[in-house]
């Protein structure tokens, strides 16, 4: 391997992916059939959205060597995005079989059985996958969902609090809270009602704060949820809202 496409490596998992991608042209451009340099770039066009070169790069890589894991992933989930589901759980099996201990295989075929439903599997998939390679991103992500239709929310809250760790940011941190209110919603719930209790015998109305904190997380929480149209989920923290505000403006105008 050249040190420029090390370097480009490098460039790629830390995801800057555009850095990457000017490295992966430029070793294309000096070496036209460098199997390793259109994989690269599938993997970058792909996290840069650009799907139509993503798929043109994967398929010029695999015409010279059949066995790139990553870039049969990246046929997988640029195919799936397309709506071609068979042959994009195809390509995801292909990935997998030739290495089964891929990190990148596995948070693919992991990722597609996510899409099907089968979150058991999913999980056992996904799991492997954090084990080998723990700043995977996307098998976090996904493991988070499956967890939260298994029901399983202290999973749910511990991936999710690695994606936050991951990549930090305002919807990531509110997507943690939500996990936390929603792992331990009975501890939270036993808390607010004795707030509010000495809220209203104390007539201390500034313990209200913490109610009015928690109906603001929750607000987020439900366009978090709104935008993903996990309208179930949603449906449970507007239900909550409206449980806790109407406990918080009874005890504010109670006494």
């Amino acid at each position: 391997m050249s040190e420029k496409l090390i370097i480009a490596e490098t460039f790629r998992k830390t995801e800057k992916f555009q850095d990457a991608l000017s490295l992966y042209e430029e070793i294309l451009h000096e070496s036209p059939h460098n199997a390793e340099g259109f994989q690269g770039a599938a993997y970058c066009t792909y996290h840069l959205h650009r799907l139509d070169d993503a798929l043109r790069y994967s398929d010029l890589a695999l015409e010279l060597d059949q066995s790139l894991v990553i870039a049969h992933t990246i046929r997988a989930y640029v195919l799936n995005i397309n709506g071609d589901n068979e042959k994009s759980r195809k390509e995801a099996k292909i990935a997998y079989e030739l290495d089964n201990n891929s990190p990148d295989a596995l948070c693919c075929y992991g990722t597609m059985l996510v899409f099907d439903g089968e979150f058991d599997s999913a999980i056992q998939m996904l799991e492997k996958a954090t084990k080998i390679d723990s700043t995977i991103y996307v098998a976090h992500n996904n493991l988070a969902f499956a967890y939260s239709q298994k029901k399983n929310l202290k999973r749910q809250l511990h991936h999710v609090g690695i994606m936050f760790r991951l990549r930090p940011s305002i919807r990531n941190a509110i997507r943690y809270l939500g996990a936390l209110i929603g792992a331990y919603s009975l501890m939270f719930s036993i808390a607010l009602f004795v707030i509010m209790i000495l809220a209203y015998l104390t007539k201390y109305k500034l313990l209200l704060i913490f109610p009015l904190i928690t109906i603001v997380l929750s607000i987020l929480s439900f366009f978090v949820l709104a935008i993903k149209r996990q309208w179930k989920e949603a449906l449970k923290i507007f239900l909550g809202i409206l449980i806790i505000g109407g406990a918080t403006l009874f005890v504010y105008f109670g006494r």
